[in-house]
């Protein structure tokens, strides 16, 4: 949410617009960092109250970006609000499976990680207009009070289940984390998304630079792809437990690589082209992801969810990190054409195939 904001935050802080790429990076490093730290203790403490702590944290931080007047420091602020993003998404996740009937489980994952698509359909373009209408400030405050509302709710309303954890040690806990399955399915899902995330820096280039649409076009383009994704995500909560593991698995990605393949087809000045991809590849990207996610979920014993799902959280924000590079670095000049953008598609195809030997290992 930060980096589209930031070219307004920009002048006040006195620095570069282009700086945008370091403030979303401190905040990925440091929740990898605490995500593969918490990995290791997490499940040990209650979880309830590290889940609402951790929401209070970040609305505090949140909340003291508009009274800061050095890029340096929102550059720190941001630091430290990583370390408690690492935590919260894994420790939320695990609270909400120990809360849930294993029967509804898929149902629940599929509409957690639903939010992420819902941010670009609502709430991308309610911050952006926020952010026109009055200030980055107000922005800043909206976002900050949410999370200690959603910190106070998590307390009130959102059961604490103590597990019998005062006989289990550190040694014990990691013990048995630390296998071949837990591995492969904490990373598994950061591997799902890699290819679909190599593209995502590019599109607004493939937008306009390769098939020459207006940029007025561009919000409705990810409209069409957020809708696409929360369609994806539905569909995969409907169809999880009717087919299996290794049905679904090929099939969704057969529809991925389909789906990105279809750019290669590059029809320049047409919309329709434009939004059939935009919703055809979220669409088959969450799919898949929430396949994933609903089968993993299932590889932690209940003792040790909290450590797995803090571990798949910090593999998740590495994966991405490592795919947004990608794009960077092979696009010395900073302009895309065709020449450059093929080695980079047929790569984000083919790398889709990746996840399937460790679906397949898991099992």
């Amino acid at each position: 949410m930060v980096n589209p904001i930031f070219p307004f935050m920009a002048s006040d802080l006195q620095t570069s617009v282009g700086y945008a790429g370091y403030v979303a990076s401190a905040y990925t490093v440091s929740s990898v960092i605490s995500g593969l730290f918490s990995f290791v203790f997490i499940d040990r403490f209650n979880k309830h109250r590290i889940l609402w702590g951790c929401l209070l944290f970040i609305g505090a931080l949140t909340l003291a970006v508009p009274f800061l007047q050095s890029f340096s420091y929102v550059l720190v602020i941001r630091l430290v609000t990583g370390l408690f993003g690492g935590i919260s998404l894994g420790v939320a996740m695990a609270v909400l499976l120990d809360t849930t009937p294993e029967s509804a489980r898929g149902k629940v994952i599929a509409i957690v990680l639903s939010a992420f698509p819902m941010v670009s359909i609502v709430g991308l373009p309610l911050m952006l207009w926020v952010t026109n209408a009055l200030s980055w400030h107000i922005t800043f405050y909206i976002l900050g009070m949410l999370c200690i509302i959603c910190g106070g709710l998590v307390y009130s309303f959102i059961p604490s289940m103590e597990l019998n954890l005062e006989i289990k040690s550190a040694h014990d806990l990691l013990k048995g984390l630390i296998n071949k399955k837990i591995l492969l399915g904490a990373a598994s899902t950061g591997l799902s998304n890699f290819g679909s995330l190599i593209l995502i820096p590019l599109l607004v280039l493939i937008f306009i630079d390769i098939l020459h649409l207006s940029t007025q076009h561009l919000p409705w383009l990810f409209f069409v792809g957020g809708l696409g994704a929360l369609l994806g995500a539905k569909f995969a909560s409907w169809v999880h437990d009717k087919f299996s593991t290794k049905t679904l698995a090929v099939w969704s990605t057969m529809i991925l690589m389909l789906s990105m393949a279809y750019l290669f087809l590059l029809i320049e000045n047409s919309l329709w082209f434009a939004y059939s991809f935009m919703f055809s590849m979220m669409f088959a990207a969450y799919l898949r992801l929430i396949l994933i996610s609903i089968w993993t979920a299932s590889i932690p014993k209940a003792e040790q969810r909290g450590g797995f799902n803090s571990l798949q959280s910090a593999l998740n924000n590495l994966f991405s990190s490592m795919a947004f590079m990608i794009p960077s670095m092979w696009l010395g000049s900073g302009i895309l054409d065709q020449n450059d953008l093929l080695p980079i598609l047929c790569l984000a195809v083919i790398v889709n195939l990746i996840v399937l030997p460790c679906l397949k290992a898991i099992k």
